[in-house]
């Protein structure tokens, strides 16, 4: 795992870790939703109400970006950490083959 390589992460930060992706995989399920049914919907008095998945597929983006500055995957969260370079120089990346950067840190 990218992360666990370049020492971000350790067996005690299993927790942190894995409620991350649940958080990034909540919001995921409300992207999803919300694509296919929109924002709205008609009550039965005729009024457009927002879906709840819009609150919640905010407050999942919110824990994502805790999740994702915590362990310093963002670049400003990034900058002072001392990383250990990763074997071959790779990051995880696209450019490594590893689909996008989120696959790259399941990987």
């Amino acid at each position: 795992m990218l992360c666990h390589r370049a020492g971000l992460l350790t067996e005690a930060d299993w927790l942190a870790w894995r409620l991350g992706f649940t958080s990034y995989s909540t919001w995921l399920r409300c992207r999803e939703k919300l694509a296919a049914e929109g924002l709205t919907f008609a009550t039965p008095n005729g009024y457009e109400q927002q879906r709840p998945e819009v609150a919640i597929a905010k407050a999942a983006w919110q824990q994502v970006l805790a999740f994702c500055r915590e362990f310093g995957l963002t670049p400003s969260s990034r900058n002072g950490l001392q990383l250990e370079p990763l074997p071959n120089g790779g990051n995880g990346g696209p450019a490594s083959g590893q689909g996008d950067g989120m696959e790259g840190l399941l990987n």
